[in-house]
């Protein structure tokens, strides 16, 4: 009877309603769900004689509640979140392994600095130089632990990014297998919606991974394609690897190979590309700091004095190509190297000069000239690959930047010979010529004239006279400290000579590249360390450049060094800007973070108010529900009691 059947209807359709409305509210706290909304429509109408009438009611549709826009937003600003989030963690990482701290890099740097300074002003105590020893020993141990701590990050970085790449697959072949079931559900025209529940939460879980973009594939409205284009999914899923290229994280699979975007991957690929990057600037400050104290180092002298031998603290390779094209002669530069040979019984010096072209030069060569000068032997060791210097009997060797003892004749046959005394204090390296204008005897004859002057620019740095009245020994100011004096004797009109008035010994740094006479042994990264000459013997610190046991000029230019911040990279400013840079970024970062994650909890906050379950609001249909199941119960009722009635009267 249709009345019967209108109220059975609205028992059904109302009973369902419940059944939703309750499975509502027991997933108001479930991640990803969706809620549920029933949607009522009258059944067809019949024709009752001559009029129609209403057959009662049905739930045309049980749908979730989305927004496929917002769901979008959410997704992709998960995977941004995610990826900052990441970012910032090992930012903080890396500013951490830099900050001013106890046994921080920067301590290391001052105490190296002020034993430096203390060692300046006493230089003869060995329990300075010992102290300064351990210093040293104390930076060259924090370069390699900062290094070790850049790689441990470094290694996290890739750890992490590998596990990422097995979740990825893990998520992708899920998805598969849910897209599969979706199709296979959609010949009915209800919506599966908890699979599809199940596959929105994967693409956010897969987003929080790597950046996702969703329905690409007009063939496959269900398409995801992830990491750029590396990952494609449907009703297959492909698998990625992660791998470095260049240096830099990629997502590799069969499709393509392309750096991640978002999500913790595209967060790891940034923080890989940030660390290299904070890692080759300290690199390059540790190098050129080492090689600018091993190049003081090299180019002074200890209270040892002149060395018999010298060998290098480098181990080289490629010693037959030139030097520029090596692994370890990258900042080689042409310019000159002058040895200073002593003759231990007489004190007397000898001064001698090589050029060098590193991109013309090899090593091989290098070795070849400094064998040319007399008093010095060159060799390589072909199975250490290290370079070997030593005097002969009864000389030693160094490379300060001491004046030679008397000027090399070029044509002196006068029987007067010059001496040269003091210390060149000029700031760049002379080759001066002296030429007798007028000759005769030293004190005796009268105009007897010497003029001195520079051999580059032709410049006349003095002209002294010799004659009448002249002191004999007597020396004489020619330039930045230098004085020459000459012996009894006579002088030969148009007589020359010559000598060098060094500032830097080697420009050329080349001393410091293959370690002869240096500090530290090792490259940087490569276990740097101070060289056991030293540590066994601290009288090989060149602490000055005179020779003297109480000249501190030597070391004092490591304080000139490390307040200095024309000497790129190589200052504790340059390091201290570096540490405020990691400070910066993480600054940066942390507002970038608190942005994305604003943004995030205002999405959030819509997806809940169009999504999600409100109990309140849900316990009020669910009143509603039961108000209109009681009443179609009864209304059942009601009709039934008729029918009964309506029954009695016909028997």
């Amino acid at each position: 009877m249709l009345p019967l059947d209108i109220g059975l209807s609205a028992l059904r359709a109302h009973q369902q309603a419940l059944s939703t409305v309750s499975n509502n509210i027991t997933n108001a706290t479930t991640e990803g769900y969706s809620r549920r909304q029933v949607e009522f429509t009258n059944r067809p109408e019949t024709n009752a004689s001559s009029f129609w009438q209403g057959t009662g009611v049905k739930i045309e549709d049980i749908r979730r509640v989305v927004d496929y826009g917002l769901q979008a937003a959410l997704t992709q600003q998960n995977s941004s979140l995610v990826a900052a989030n990441t970012q910032l963690g090992f930012a903080q990482r890396v500013e951490e392994l830099l900050a001013p701290s106890f046994g921080s890099m920067s301590d290391v740097l001052q105490r190296f600095i002020s034993a430096a300074r203390d060692l300046t002003a006493r230089p003869e105590e060995a329990a300075l130089r010992d102290e300064f020893v351990d210093a040293a020993t104390e930076l060259a141990t924090g370069i390699e632990q900062t290094l070790s701590g850049f790689q441990s990050i470094r290694d996290e970085v890739l750890q992490q990014a590998g596990d990422a790449a097995d979740q990825v697959n893990a998520i992708t072949k899920e998805l598969a297998e849910l897209n599969r079931n979706i199709i296979a559900s959609s010949v009915s025209t209800a919506e599966p919606s908890e699979l599809l529940d199940r596959r929105d939460q994967l693409l956010v879980d897969l987003a929080k991974l790597v950046d996702v973009r969703t329905g690409t594939l007009s063939n496959s409205p269900n398409s995801v394609i992830a990491a750029g284009g590396a990952v494609l999914v449907a009703d297959h899923a492909s698998e990625i690897e992660v791998r470095t290229s260049d240096n830099q994280l990629v997502v590799a699979s069969g499709i393509a190979e392309v750096p991640p975007q978002g999500g913790q991957l595209g967060g790891l690929a940034r923080s890989l590309q940030m660390l290299n990057a904070y890692e080759e600037r300290f690199r390059d400050w540790a190098t050129e700091l080492v090689a600018a104290v091993d190049h003081i180092q090299a180019t002074g002298i200890g209270a040892a004095g002149p060395l018999s031998t010298i060998v290098g603290q480098q181990s080289v390779d490629d010693v037959d190509i030139p030097l520029a094209e090596t692994s370890w002669g990258a900042q080689l530069q042409t310019g000159d190297l002058y040895a200073t040979v002593s003759n231990r019984v007489t004190g007397e010096r000898k001064v001698y000069g090589i050029t060098i072209d590193p991109t013309v030069d090899s090593l091989r060569d290098v070795i070849g000239r400094l064998n040319t000068i007399p008093e010095l032997s060159a060799s390589l060791d072909e199975v250490t690959g290290r370079v070997r210097l030593s005097a002969i009997a009864g000389y030693g060797i160094d490379f300060s930047n001491r004046l030679a003892t008397h000027p090399s004749p070029v044509t002196l046959s006068g029987t007067s010979q010059p001496t040269l005394a003091g210390t060149y204090n000029g700031s760049e390296n002379r080759q001066i010529i002296g030429e007798v204008i007028s000759g005769g005897r030293v004190g005796l004859d009268s105009n007897v004239l010497v003029e001195l002057r520079d051999d580059i620019t032709g410049d006349v740095l003095t002209t002294l006279n010799l004659g009448s009245g002249a002191s004999v020994g007597q020396y004489a100011a020619v330039v930045d400290g230098v004085e020459i004096a000459f012996a009894t004797g006579d002088l030969v009109t148009g007589d020359t000579f010559q000598f060098s008035a060094i500032a830097e010994s080697d420009t050329t740094g080349i001393l410091a590249a293959v370690g002869l006479g240096t500090l530290f042994s090792g490259r940087v990264g490569e276990g740097l360390q101070v060289s056991s000459e030293i540590t066994q013997d601290s009288r090989r610190l060149a602490t000055g450049r005179s020779g003297g046991v109480t000249d501190g000029t030597g070391i004092s230019r490591l304080l000139t060094l490390s307040e200095s911040s024309s000497v790129s990279g190589s200052s504790a400013s340059q390091l201290a800007d570096l540490m405020a840079d990691t400070g910066w970024n993480v600054t940066r970062l942390q507002r970038q973070q608190e942005a994305i994650q604003t943004q995030q909890d205002v999405l959030e906050a819509r997806r809940s108010s169009i999504s999600g379950v409100d109990p309140n609001e849900e316990m009020v249909r669910l009143l509603e529900f039961q108000r209109s199941f009681q009443a179609a119960s009864r209304l059942i009722v009601s009709v039934n009691q008729t029918l009964d009635e309506l029954f009695s009267l016909i028997r």
